[in-house]
């Protein structure tokens, strides 16, 4: 409907056992915030894709080097397998690897934007 929304999230923990807590924030705490972010922002498209029980949140970074692919679970050992359009993209899984976090992959693209 053209809304705009801010919301502020914190992540914590590492691999499959993470947990986010989101709050809506107002325009004016957006704009107070946002340059303490210089140098750690990621530029994304995210869909999400309800598929099954879950919804896959596929994100393609702007500079179309990679993109990711999540799942969120109710548990860590809940089974989930990707489904046949998605898994024949996968190159691998790096639910694990804290290369691939969102504060990881933000220094590596710094020098690009």
């Amino acid at each position: 409907d053209g809304s705009i929304v801010h919301t502020h999230t914190v992540k914590t923990g590492s691999g499959v056992r993470r947990s986010e807590h989101e709050r809506e924030i107002t325009a004016r705490e957006f704009e107070l915030h946002w340059p303490r972010t210089e140098g750690r922002r990621i530029r994304k498209t995210r869909w999400r894709v309800p598929h099954g029980d879950v919804v896959w949140e596929i994100d393609d970074l702007e500079n179309g080097w990679i993109a990711l692919a999540e799942v969120e679970l109710e548990t860590p050992d809940q089974p989930v397998s990707p489904p046949g359009w998605l898994a024949q993209h996968i190159v691998r899984e790096v639910t694990d690897d804290p290369s691939f976090t969102n504060s990881a992959l933000a220094e590596r693209l710094k020098a690009v934007w």
